[in-house]
């Protein structure tokens, strides 16, 4: 970040000095006139588009220290073709002996974590494994530092518009000035340069954003795809040259690779009887765990099965109960309903019987 800025800021004054020197020129004189006469934006403008370059220099003396560690022996087969347990202290004692300057390369600090892996655990698909995560973490490293280009990259044309509205409010604030005085031409001639000039500072400051912009991300990007591609060979080389030797004796750790040693050892010695019985033992041994953990297995699902039924009939059981309760009561209330119902028609009935054949007369009253 320092050495970039630092970069940057040198770039800032190289262009200034340029510009100051094609002031009033003929060839550079508008050049000149978009850095110097449009304000403040164009300096902050080139300040991130020389701490731009910068960061790009750097990073390209960066990818060419990486492409000539590219050209290393970094595996010589002179130690040995294969790459086993025993012999990976002379590969890392070479990788040690190799020019400080591209100790921390790509290529080296994978090549000498791969050795180092393999010699703790012994075990091929462990270090692939570990090689496939240290190549996802150099990609990412690459990705996050091109942050603050890409930061600079839309930084730059945001401050352009940011003069363009700058320029905009000069030009409408020259000439709301003396609106009312249109009449007299001195003054109006006055507006109009006023808004003239306002408006090339709002045009001018967009159009060297825009100019800065691109020929930032061109380069970045160019950078960046030669950074990935490095990438791709150092995967390349590393399953050629590395995993492709390793030697682990087709042992893995565990109990698994205590028991094939146990049957490689008795192949190696005895005769081909007690070689068979071996085998046989250890098949049935094997077996016999495998049988072990099917009823294990087959057991705690039935418990799960088991607990699963009895949970569905409390669940059917308190349903039925509910519904029965439910219907229980709507009965009742439905016989409570036709018992008053039955009431109301025999009351009915005895007062038409005691009217009979009596006329019923509704005298009208008045008020």
């Amino acid at each position: 970040m320092v050495k970039s800025l630092g970069f940057g800021l040198i770039v800032m004054f190289a262009i200034y000095l340029i510009m100051w020197a094609l002031q009033g020129s003929s060839f550079g004189g508008y050049v000149s006139d978009l850095f110097i006469k449009r304000g403040w934006v164009p300096y902050v403008l080139t300040l991130l588009f020389g701490w731009s370059f910068g960061i790009l220099f750097l990073k390209w003396q960066q990818l060419r220290k990486q492409r000539l560690a590219m050209v290393l022996d970094v595996l010589p087969y002179q130690i040995a073709e294969q790459i086993e347990p025993a012999t990976t202290h002379q590969f890392l004692s070479h990788i040690a002996e190799l020019p400080k300057r591209l100790q921390g390369s790509f290529i080296v600090n994978r090549v000498r974590r791969g050795l180092e892996h393999f010699r703790v655990r012994q075990s091929n698909p462990e270090v692939a494994s570990m090689m496939s995560s240290q190549s996802e973490i150099d990609a990412s490293a690459i990705q996050s530092s091109y942050t603050l280009i890409k930061v600079f990259c839309w930084a730059i044309p945001i401050l352009g518009f940011i003069g363009t509205v700058l320029g905009i409010s000069v030009a409408i604030a020259a000439f709301d000035g003396d609106i009312d005085a249109s009449a007299d031409t001195a003054k109006l001639m006055k507006s109009i340069k006023g808004v003239t000039g306002g408006l090339g500072i709002a045009f001018d400051t967009t159009l060297l954003a825009l100019v800065m912009s691109i020929i930032v991300s061109i380069p970045a990007s160019a950078l960046q795809k030669s950074e990935e591609d490095l990438l791709n060979s150092i995967d390349q080389y590393c399953n050629e040259n590395l995993l492709k030797r390793l030697d682990d004796g087709g042992l893995t750790a565990g109990a698994e690779g205590a028991d094939l040693s146990q049957v490689l050892s008795a192949l190696g010695e005895g005769d081909w009887a007690s070689k068979q019985s071996v085998i046989l033992e250890k098949f049935a041994e094997t077996q016999r765990k495998m049988q072990e953990i099917q009823i294990e297995q087959l057991a705690a699902l039935r418990q799960r099965l088991g607990s699963l039924d009895k949970e569905f009939h409390e669940a059917v059981e308190k349903i039925e109960k509910d519904t029965s309760i439910s219907i229980n009561q709507s009965v009742q209330r439905m016989e409570r309903y036709f018992e008053g119902l039955h009431d109301g028609i025999g009351a009915l009935n005895r007062v038409l019987k005691e009217l009979g054949e009596k006329q019923v007369v509704i005298k009208k009253k008045w008020f």
